[in-house]
């Protein structure tokens, strides 16, 4: 792990250091943020897990985001990872298991924050454009 994680930061720096793009897919992405986890670098593992997210649609990028920010008390970014996997869980799934990891980290801000302030927070969610195209107007 070391050894992958030192190569991935020099290519980073070099690149930086030449004005470049540092280009990998989103699943490439949910590795190198899983292994920056694992060896405790939580900057760079946030860096790489938003990166994926960038690249595509991905529920495990959205549940290691809602732990850093639960982890960190950003109610807003939790609360908006939180939603974002409940959409997708309830398409795809019906998610009936609970308490789900979404709810563990909610309950995670509610102990540290209070549910009267999370419940506000949420209240004042402003729900983001939907992740799929509408689609085009009949002519």
């Amino acid at each position: 792990d070391l050894r992958v994680y030192t190569i991935w930061r020099a290519e980073v720096a070099h690149f930086k250091a030449q004005h470049l793009p540092y280009r990998k897919t989103g699943t490439e992405w949910e590795i190198l943020g899983e292994l920056a986890q694992r060896l405790h670098h939580k900057e760079e593992a946030k860096d790489a897990f938003q990166r994926a997210l960038d690249a595509k649609f991905s529920a495990k990028a959205w549940l290691k985001l809602l732990e850093f920010y639960a982890d960190e008390g950003d109610v807003q970014r939790a609360l908006n990872a939180a939603i974002r996997l409940n959409v997708y869980q309830h398409r795809w799934y019906m998610e009936a298991a609970y308490p789900t990891a979404v709810a563990h980290q909610l309950f995670k801000l509610i102990r540290r924050d209070g549910l009267a302030k999370i419940s506000y927070s949420l209240v004042s969610v402003r729900p983001h454009p939907p992740l799929v195209p509408s689609p085009a107007p009949a002519r």
